[in-house]
């Protein structure tokens, strides 16, 4: 009764693109020097915003979390990407947008479209005011997920998705998984921090509902309560009509004079009918 009638669910979008989903096909350095520095800086933005690109930067830097350096003011721009401040240096991770809207000089689109084949994207790299470096990635759909969003889609629910990436869009989301536009939404920047206070992890809360896993899982939760009170809330006009048609054939019976050619066969039978299509009637369609 609580979740049966929920029509949006609120995810992130590593669950849309969990690591592995999300390959690194090359970097371009722009010729600043100490680029392993300026990449370490990024991961450690990367990685203080939990962003979907954490695995990308962790794969460059060979898993050595401990080298990830303190961050301040860690900004996701709407559309655009992340900003941040490492050891004084202005660090921005992002789109051509991001770096325009910071008024850093960037290499024509021609160049950058030589990076765009085979559905592939780019995302720079910018320190101090400065490229440092081109990202080419891609984005792969996840199999488990396009099965469970299949059926969130079916159900006509909305889904908002939580993202820092700037090229997690709403048309690559609905390309990806074929997922509908008009049931689609981004998660504006400024509800950012209020999604993570409501998702972060708690010593101890109440729960109406219970699952182990991710996202993935609680979609499935979410939408079982819908198919359980559809399967509650089928067989009771059934259960009505037997009722019905019960003591109307009764009262005719008893009309006629004939009560006596209801015997404790005849009703057995006629609950065991009823019965069987009370039961039937909810399974024909799987949870």
């Amino acid at each position: 009764e609580e979740f049966e009638d929920l029509d949006s669910l609120v995810i992130n979008a590593s669950d849309l693109f969990p690591e592995g989903s999300i390959q690194l096909h090359g970097i371009k350095t722009m010729g600043l020097d100490r680029i392993d520095d300026h990449i370490l800086d990024a991961a450690s933005i990367v990685c203080a915003a939990k962003s979907t690109l954490e695995p990308v930067f962790l794969q460059v830097i060979e898993g050595q979390t401990k080298l990830l350096r303190p961050v301040d003011n860690v900004v996701y721009e709407d559309g655009m990407g992340l900003s941040g401040w490492v050891d004084g240096r202005r660090v921005l991770i992002g789109n051509r947008e991001l770096l325009e809207n910071h008024s850093i000089p960037l290499p024509s689109r021609e160049y950058e479209t030589r990076f765009l084949r085979d559905r592939r994207e780019v995302v720079y790299l910018a320190t101090s005011g400065e490229i440092s470096a081109m990202f080419v990635i891609s984005y792969n759909p996840n199999s488990a997920m396009a099965d469970e969003l299949n059926k969130l889609m079916d159900h006509g629910m909305f889904l908002v998705v939580e993202t820092s990436d700037p090229n997690i869009t709403e048309e690559k989301i609905c390309a990806a998984y074929k997922f509908p536009a008009d049931q689609l939404k981004l998660l504006p920047a400024r509800f950012h921090s209020l999604y993570r206070d409501l998702t972060a992890e708690k010593p101890r809360a109440s729960s109406k509902i219970g699952y182990v896993g991710g996202s993935r899982t609680m979609i499935r939760a979410i939408l079982d309560c819908s198919v359980i009170k559809r399967c509650i809330s089928q067989p009771v006009p059934v259960q009505i009509i037997a009722l019905l048609l019960g003591y109307a054939l009764v009262a005719l019976f008893t009309l006629m004079g004939n009560l006596s050619m209801i015997s404790i066969a005849h009703v057995l039978l006629y609950q065991l009918l009823w019965g069987a299509l009370v039961m039937i009637l909810p399974n024909m369609k799987r949870l």
